[in-house]
């Protein structure tokens, strides 16, 4: 579910009508998320990056979220770096999942300065890094500082260095003379990310789908013939990713109408069990599905702290019960003891 290189190519394909515009408002609706408006000569767009652990993205929206009463000092450093300041370009970097934004403004002293946002979208690593002329880090949404990582630190003043390249072929350098490997009785999926980066596991599934006609399918079922399909398979994606020939599609449950995945490329693996719905952007289709996601999510939260506070009321009444019961069974022979309590009272003289 989480966006591939394949996906963040697509969308930012689609942000390229941006370039030229101008941004207007900056807002940090949440700890890890960043809102843009730009202006563009004839267009306005929201655009909507975060760096949540389980959601991070890049796209544009049309849902607005609740605005902060106090703005968090690293919205305030965008708002001074990059209120009205001129988008340059926007591109990812290499085939990975990192977008950078370039941003032309001018400084409190006047001076043209060249600013750039990087966007990582990598799980639980995701960050959204401002970066000067000189590569230094301004300052980031999330700082990483040794005891996070003592391979990689985010803090103002260092040097900005690009997450270490993983040791496989990129998408975009495949070639059907590549040498494949498909050893033991490892998935076949599996055995493509092992080997090919910037594809997700529903892409590498899609494309095991295409060959074998299912997705549960071990390495030792790979033949020669089986072999080249994958790899003109393979193939077939990385022209459709250099010629941006993108199909973006959700996919739900069928009986149940639950969200399942998305994709930037057309999936056919779930056959009756999954419903597709075809959209005519990445962004659009990103919107819709994390919205929907955040609206069940938050249905789902406030369910759990109500089912949470009933519990707990439950206990509470049910302790209370066993007390009150306890107490009742103590008075049970409250009269015969009163009565008693008299007698001794009125011949206490005779004791």
């Amino acid at each position: 579910m989480a966006l591939d290189a394949v996906a963040i190519r697509a969308v930012v394909n689609e942000l390229q009508v941006i370039v030229g515009g101008r941004v207007d408002k900056v807002h940090q609706p949440e700890n890890d998320e960043i809102a843009m408006a730009i202006r563009t000569y004839d267009e306005s767009y929201k655009l909507l990056i975060s760096a949540s652990p389980s959601h991070p993205r890049i796209h544009f929206t049309d849902h607005a979220k609740k605005k902060k009463k106090t703005a968090p000092l690293f919205c305030m450093l965008l708002r001074k770096h990059l209120a009205s300041g001129r988008i340059k370009s926007v591109e990812q970097v290499g085939f990975e999942r990192i977008v950078k934004i370039v941003i032309e403004s001018y400084d409190e002293l006047g001076d043209y300065t060249e600013k750039a946002l990087y966007i990582e979208i990598m799980g639980r690593h995701s960050n959204i890094i401002l970066v000067n002329e000189e590569g230094r880090v301004i300052d980031s949404v999330k700082r990483v500082d040794m005891s996070v990582s003592t391979v990689r630190q985010i803090l103002p003043g260092g040097v900005y260095e690009l997450p270490p390249k993983q040791e496989k072929t990129t998408l975009l350098d495949f070639e059907t003379e590549n040498t494949l490997e498909f050893l033991g009785t490892q998935k076949v999926e599996k055995s493509i990310m092992s080997q090919l980066s910037g594809i997700s596991p529903l892409t590498a599934r899609e494309i095991v789908y295409e060959v074998f006609g299912t997705t549960d399918v071990l390495s030792d079922a790979v033949n020669t013939n089986r072999l080249a399909m994958l790899k003109l398979r393979i193939t077939d994606l990385r022209n459709r990713v250099i010629n941006n020939n993108f199909s973006p599609c959700m996919i739900e449950d069928t009986q149940t109408g639950r969200l399942v995945e998305f994709s930037s490329i057309p999936i056919k693996q779930y056959e009756t069990l999954g419903t597709v719905k075809e959209y005519s952007s990445m962004s659009g289709l990103l919107d819709e599905f994390y919205y929907k996601k955040d609206v069940n999510e938050r249905m789902r939260q406030k369910t759990a702290d109500l089912i949470k506070l009933l519990n707990n009321h439950r206990e509470r009444i049910a302790k209370k019960m066993g007390i009150l019961k306890a107490t009742l069974s103590d008075a049970e022979k409250m009269e015969t003891y009163r009565q008693y309590g008299d007698l001794i009272t009125a011949n206490i003289y005779q004791i």
